[in-house]
């Protein structure tokens, strides 16, 4: 099932669930989500979901054969990381790059990936303890 979410924060920015919301909003195919990230994202009152119209649709799939940013890759990245990928400051640049194939490793600069690790954390998203 292909839904719209946005934020409705008045940030007009938001992350949940590995995924970045904005007051634009963005097309979601729910069969892509795990059961806990469909259940956060419906627990979650700074993002508005209803089913997506047919336009935003056809605009979805657009956007998907064009291929994500890299901040929507390293926001859908990040909390995937095992606990080994991540220091005291937050993600391992290096291990980000391993799980980013697709992308060139100096498109993802450490400066990137600290900026959506805090968006990330300041969205809820609570990385694992480093020992």
């Amino acid at each position: 099932m292909l839904v719209f979410a946005k934020a409705t924060n008045a940030a007009g920015r938001f992350f949940r669930a590995g995924l970045e919301f904005t007051s634009k909003g963005r097309v979601i195919n729910l069969s892509e989500l795990t059961k806990d990230q469909r259940a956060q994202l419906n627990a979650e009152p700074n993002i508005g979901l209803r089913e997506a119209t047919k336009e935003e649709v056809t605009a979805y799939e657009a956007d998907r054969t064009e291929g994500s940013t890299l901040f929507e890759a390293l926001a859908e990245v990040i909390p995937s990381l095992s606990a080994d990928a991540f220091g005291h400051d937050g993600p391992k640049v290096g291990d980000v790059r391993k799980a980013m194939p697709d992308f060139p490793s100096k498109s993802i600069s450490k400066e990137a990936v600290q900026k959506v690790f805090k968006e990330l954390v300041s969205g809820g998203f609570t990385p694992p303890e480093v020992a």
